[in-house]
């Protein structure tokens, strides 16, 4: 308890430091102000919805992602407080010392018993896949909203796969362009 893990909440009026409820409060007065006002996904949800009321739903809804924001933090607090109790391998050290962020894979790795690592592998692929395919869906649904209609529905289809083929060749290439860069 010492080191300050379980704080929930840190009233100190210090600008300077990166997590009390003062920065909580403008980050997410400002990040709503993003999210609600230009996010893809959530105008999509909105769009699809038959009246102001579903709307008033789907936007309510998605303040469950801060239930997942929670989650994160008990799984973090839930490591630290394993790690406290059970000494990391060797090689695990050296992977945490080089980049902390590399924890939970090291925990993942070395803990999980086989059967349930393939489990995490996969939900955390599908996590990021479910995040991706939005993304690509919304810039091929975008492209071919810019480009002349056929007015044939089955050359529209396979014009948008196509479109959703190439913005994720573009995005993957930009990904790997960018790593290139980092490094």
């Amino acid at each position: 308890w010492r080191e300050g893990k379980t704080q929930l909440i840190d009233l100190r009026l210090d600008f300077a430091a990166p997590y009390t409820l003062l920065a909580a409060a403008v980050a997410s007065t400002w990040g709503g102000v993003g999210f609600y006002g230009r996010d893809q996904l959530l105008a999509q949800r909105l769009l699809c919805c038959k009246d102001m009321r579903d709307a008033r739903r789907a936007v309510l809804a998605s303040y469950a992602a801060v239930l997942v924001t929670v989650l994160v933090a008990v799984v973090g607090v839930a490591l630290w407080a394993h790690y406290r109790e059970h000494a990391m391998s060797a090689a695990a050290q050296l992977l945490y010392a080089e980049k902390p962020d590399r924890l939970f894979p090291i925990f993942v790795v070395e803990v999980i018993p086989a059967g349930l690592k393939g489990l995490v592998v996969a939900g955390a692929l599908a996590a990021a896949i479910s995040s991706l395919d939005s993304i690509v869906a919304a810039l091929s649904q975008t492209t071919l909203s810019l480009l002349p209609k056929s007015g044939d529905a089955a050359r529209d289809l396979k014009r948008s796969r196509q479109l959703v083929v190439f913005w994720s060749l573009v995005l993957g290439l930009a990904a790997v362009a960018i790593d290139v860069v980092a490094e």
